[in-house]
């Protein structure tokens, strides 16, 4: 397909939080004739688009049944997105794969929320599910290269781009 969008006949798997994105993400990708099944994250994901979709409702702690899900849909990409907050991992609910895998993402979280990303794609990578990110899943909710508008920068304004661009990297 165009755009940078993923060569893959398996379904998506969308690991849902909350706000808009994850339902924009699902609808763009099903528009371009890919099955969505959609996770959506209890106490995070929210809203009834996501009975428009084969989905099931898991928490944070169940990564074992998470990915039972995922694999019984035929996912073989998955992406997260939307808004979730760091769970309270003393309130969790948890299944026997969550409990194996606690000491690290307690160790993980503490490093940071990228370190805590890093350690959740890879729990996917390890089953051979490959992680994507929004741009490759729907590429049409990504802008194009050039102007947004109905301007176009003349002379001055690209020699003052230039010039952000090098105090930028500086």
């Amino acid at each position: 397909p165009s755009g940078g969008a993923t060569q893959n006949n398996g379904a998506l798997g969308l690991i849902a939080g909350g706000g808009d994105l994850p339902r924009a993400a699902a609808a763009a990708v099903r528009a371009s004739g890919r099955e969505v099944f959609v996770v959506p994250l209890v106490g995070s994901a929210g809203g009834e688009w996501v009975a428009d979709f084969a989905h099931e409702w898991l928490t944070p702690g169940e990564p074992g049944r998470i990915l039972k899900a995922l694999k019984s849909h035929g996912v073989t990409e998955v992406l997260l997105c939307g808004k979730v907050d760091r769970p309270k991992f003393s309130d969790m609910k948890l299944d026997a794969k969550g409990m194996l895998l606690l000491p690290k993402a307690v160790a993980a979280a503490r490093q940071g929320d990228d370190a805590l990303l890093r350690f959740l794609v890879g729990i996917f990578e390890d089953e051979g599910l490959k992680a994507v990110g929004v741009a490759e899943a729907a590429p049409a909710l990504v802008c194009g290269e050039g102007p947004l508008g109905r301007v176009t920068p003349g002379e001055d304004h690209r020699a003052d781009i230039a010039a952000a661009f090098r105090i930028v990297r500086a």
